[in-house]
């Protein structure tokens, strides 16, 4: 069975008042239940045998990623560095890293 390679959008801003921990700017850095929404998510697609690379795109870190991409200036173009990076003519899985 081959396996579908996912992007994880991550490059949405934190407010003010919602700051993530260890100086990253993205939603995606905020701490849930001990865990990052980004891990969440990363753990959440490893838990699949269908899934490959997981890239993201934001200022984030995470285990268990492939790699990890600065953020453009917008969704879009956050899509394209994805896409772009996987160099595949396959499917690819997009989602969000955040609420």
């Amino acid at each position: 069975m081959s396996k579908t390679d996912v992007i994880i959008l991550a490059g949405a801003p934190a407010s003010s008042d919602m700051a993530p921990e260890g100086g990253h700017t993205s939603r995606a850095m905020i701490n849930l239940g001990g865990r990052t929404m980004l891990q969440w998510v990363v753990d959440a697609l490893r838990g699949s045998e269908s899934i490959g690379r997981i890239i993201a795109v934001g200022d984030v870190e995470a285990e268990g990623l492939h790699a990890v991409l600065e953020p453009a200036d917008d969704l879009v173009a956050n899509l394209k560095r994805g896409i772009d990076s996987l160099d595949t003519k396959e499917p690819v899985l997009v989602v969000s890293s955040d609420i």
